[in-house]
């Protein structure tokens, strides 16, 4: 992969490059594109921050998604001892791919954050950065949970108090901000309440100024809007109808 990269002359390039490595599925070689431009010139371009939420977001999604079942699985009040054991060292296994992979995200944003300047990259990098956090915690227990929670909380906080200062309240990356912390306090915290509040606001703020936007931006914000109002409603039902188990859409 460092021998194409060294081919790429432009963003365009390297653009390219990422997106046929996440074609063939092969995530971690456009996330090490993305990484060496970063080391070689300082910050990404929007086309490169995108693509590495993207890319991020794909390498980690199956591997969420597999924990999610063997947890399952596992906890399963009919499932046979047998399989108990065999779905526990499945978590373990993926707990540790999970968690390397998150790392290595938190620890790029990091260095993307100690050299931003722009605002709007700013921001995008916190919620990556609170997003992998989330991701990290959703399988800790115990003072790890809490530790991770916690750094996770800051970043997505941060984030926010700049969007709300410097982004207009329809833009898709404050409201994608706002949907990932509620999804956060919702799935994380266990505080629907805080949650609700969040999803509610950001909801309100972003359909009520959107024909403020730019003709050609006022197409964007609607599937976040959605995903925002959709939660809403899920977490409402949840909190009278405890029992019953619903996904949360997140960005």
């Amino acid at each position: 992969m460092k021998e194409l990269y060294s081919l790429c002359k432009s963003s365009d390039d390297r653009v390219f490059l990422v997106q046929a490595a996440v074609s063939a599925k092969r995530y971690d070689d456009g996330i090490e594109v993305l990484e060496t431009t970063a080391k070689e010139l300082g910050k990404l371009t929007q086309s490169e921050r995108l693509l590495f939420a993207s890319v991020c977001r794909k390498a980690t999604s199956l591997l969420r998604s597999a924990w999610k079942y063997y947890s399952d699985e596992g906890q399963a009040a009919t499932s046979p001892l047998r399989v108990k054991i065999a779905c526990a060292l499945s978590c373990t296994q993926i707990e540790e791919k999970l968690r390397d992979k998150c790392q290595r995200v938190v620890e790029f944003v990091d260095n993307l954050l100690e050299k931003s300047s722009d605002d709007e990259a700013t921001i995008f990098y916190h919620k990556m950065k609170g997003d992998h956090l989330r991701y990290i915690a959703e399988f800790e227990t115990g003072e790890e949970r809490k530790i991770s929670a916690g750094l996770a909380l800051v970043s997505y906080k941060a984030g926010l108090n700049l969007a709300t200062a410097v982004l207009h309240p329809s833009d898709v990356v404050r409201l994608g901000l706002s949907l990932n912390l509620a999804v956060f306090y919702f799935d994380i915290l266990g505080a629907p309440e805080r949650a609700i509040f969040i999803g509610k606001e950001a909801f309100q703020e972003g359909i009520n100024n959107i024909d403020s936007l730019p003709c050609d931006e006022k197409k964007k914000p609607y599937d976040i809007l959605e995903a925002l109002r959709s939660n809403v409603a899920q977490w409402k039902s949840l909190t009278k109808s405890p029992q019953d188990k619903l996904k949360s859409q997140e960005d």
